[in-house]
């Protein structure tokens, strides 16, 4: 409905009447709120809170933690550290604590007002002690030496106020005081130790009075002739006498008079050898070859350390062999044949390294070869015949590399040859008859180039002759006699040219005599006996051998033809023992 004109005013008019003359402006903003206060730090806190060092220079990380005064964490805080003694503990700007002494500090961490520490705590322990480098040898006497020791942490600083308790290990040689002083009381070498906190550390000691020494081995000697009857020794010039020791008959000296050479053979020595012997700290040689001396061999011989010959030979003497002579490395010569040792072989022998002759044969020493004896890498020269040894050839002698003489014989070895000892191409004589050695031979024994002599009669050895043993032209003797050898005659021992001694004997050979045999114009004794299948007549390539002087085929059906020209050879032969074929 549209509203009259006249009636627009009224109601705008009315409208604002009812309102009851309020304004329509809006009202005004309040004001806003103050910012709040600044953090401030209000507790500093550090972690770990203590640490304990055993050692100078270690170090540990210390941290901080800010709180300000609402208990917020003040992040990129200014933090100072500092510690209360920086001889005890110092730290760096990041709050890294390094020991630097015994005792104990705080290090703090200060930001802005507050502050925070760790307490640090230094107490060193000993892990080692050092003493003063080794001492130079003192040449006298009641002569002194200031020893000195330090203790140490783990880092190899030193403990301070060790109270070191110093010990010499022989009060005949030095002595020592509570305070490291070293005083010089006897010839010798001994140690010194300085104890602390259950550690301790030696140093070597030595003491060499020259007029000590000689009077000394002086005194060894009277030892020596008082227990070996000396009085009625073949030869005691100068014996017991104020002269130099050089001139008493058997006795040589180095230049400073120490004696170095003791050589008393065939002069009637009667009695036990007196363990004082080993104090002669310079001798080289020790020879008692064919004497009356009786008893066991002392121990003491082993601390002859500049020992190269040792030769007991042609006594008495009884017991075993002493595995103290295994500490005798510069020993070059080790004689002991001909007495009554009994006992296994010590395997100690094996550590002298430089020894080139070990003689221990016609003795009654028992057990087997050691091994061991694979380790004598200068060894020319094994003899160990006639002993009641036992147990197989151990293969570690093929390593004797310079090895020229191996005696074994006449014992109760027993197994096989190891075919390692055909590496030994120096070897000249190999000898092991008369044991109970069984197996074929090995023909790696053929590899044995220089070999002169190959003597292995009187064991338990199967199997045929190897034709390889035709390679050893050096070869003089070969002896295979006295086994239970099968097969033929291998035609390739023709070619040992230089053989003198051929022994085949007392086997089960079988077949003819080879034609080349013949060719063995050196041979001196031939040697076929009792082995009942060699047939046939000797050929006639044998007449050949006009130095042939013994020639045995008896208990064999071979025999000499009923020819002129073997007339003639078998005239010139001194010993044939066999039959002539029927004509």
């Amino acid at each position: 409905m549209r509203i009259p004109r006249r009636f627009s005013f009224t109601l705008v008019a009315g409208l604002s009447l009812s309102c009851g003359g309020e304004s329509t402006t809006a009202p005004p903003r309040p004001p806003p709120p103050p910012p709040p206060p600044a953090p401030v730090a209000t507790t500093v806190t550090v972690a770990p809170e203590t640490a304990t060092f055993a050692a100078l220079g270690n170090t540990v990380q210390l941290a901080a933690r800010v709180l300000d005064q609402n208990g917020q964490v003040v992040t990129n805080a200014t933090i100072t550290w500092a510690s209360s003694d920086g001889a005890i503990a110092t730290v760096d700007n990041a709050g890294l604590v390094t020991s630097t002494g015994n005792g104990s500090a705080r290090v703090t961490a200060t930001a802005g007002q507050a502050s925070g520490a760790a307490a640090i705590t230094v107490e060193q322990v000993t892990t080692g002690i050092r003493v003063s480098s080794t001492v130079d040898t003192l040449r006298t006497v009641g002569g002194t030496h200031q020893l000195s020791a330090t203790a140490t942490d783990a880092n190899d600083r030193e403990v301070a106020d060790a109270e070191f308790v110093w010990v010499s290990s022989d009060t005949l040689v030095v002595t020592v005081d509570a305070a490291g002083l070293v005083t010089a009381t006897g010839n010798g070498s001994v140690e010194v130790s300085a104890g602390w906190a259950g550690f301790s550390e030696t140093v070597l000691v030595t003491v060499y009075d020259l007029a000590v020494a000689i009077a000394a081995d002086r005194a060894v000697l009277v030892t020596l002739y008082n227990a070996t009857d000396g009085s009625n020794w073949n030869d005691n010039t100068n014996w017991l006498s104020d002269r130099q020791l050089s001139a008493w008959h058997g006795v040589a000296t180095n230049r400073d008079g120490r004696v170095t050479t003791l050589k008393l053979s065939g002069n009637q020595l009667k009695g036990a050898i007196p363990p004082q012997i080993g104090d002669l700290d310079q001798l080289i040689e020790l020879t008692f070859w064919e004497n009356q001396l009786a008893g066991p061999i002392p121990p003491d011989l082993g601390r002859l350390a500049n020992l190269k010959g040792l030769v007991l030979v042609e006594n008495f003497l009884t017991g075993s062999i002493p595995p103290e002579l295994g500490n005798l490395t510069e020993l070059q010569i080790l004689f002991l044949f001909e007495n009554f040792l009994t006992g296994p072989m010590p395997p100690e022998l094996g550590n002298l390294g430089k020894l080139r002759g070990l003689s221990l044969r016609d003795n009654q020493l028992e057990g087997s070869i050691p091994p061991e004896f694979g380790n004598l890498a200068s060894l020319t020269n094994l003899d160990l015949n006639r002993n009641q040894l036992t147990g197989l050839i151990p293969p570690e002698l093929g390593n004797l590399a310079d090895l020229a003489v191996a005696y074994l014989a006449e014992n109760q070895l027993e197994g096989s040859i190891p075919p390692e000892l055909g590496r030994l191409t120096g070897l000249e004589l190999f000898v092991l008859n008369r044991n109970q050695l069984e197996g074929s031979i090995p023909p790696e024994l053929g590899d044995l180039v220089n070999l002169i002599v190959l003597s292995l009669p009187g064991n338990r050895l199967t199997g045929s002759i190897p034709p390889e043993l035709g390679n050893l032209a050096s070869l003089e003797a070969l002896s295979l006699n006295l086994n239970q050898l099968t097969g033929a005659i291998p035609p390739e021992l023709g070619n040992l040219t230089s053989l003198n001694q051929l022994e085949l004997g007392t086997n089960r050979l079988a077949g003819a005599v080879p034609p080349e045999l013949g060719g063995l114009v050196n041979l001196r004794r031939l040697g076929f006996e009792a082995n009942r299948e060699l047939t046939g007549p000797l050929p006639a390539s044998l007449t050949a051998l006009t130095a042939l002087q013994v020639l045995l085929i008896g208990r064999t059906d071979l025999c000499v033809p009923q020819e002129t020209v073997f007339d003639t050879w078998l005239a010139t032969i001194d010993n044939f023992s066999g039959n002539r074929c029927a004509p």
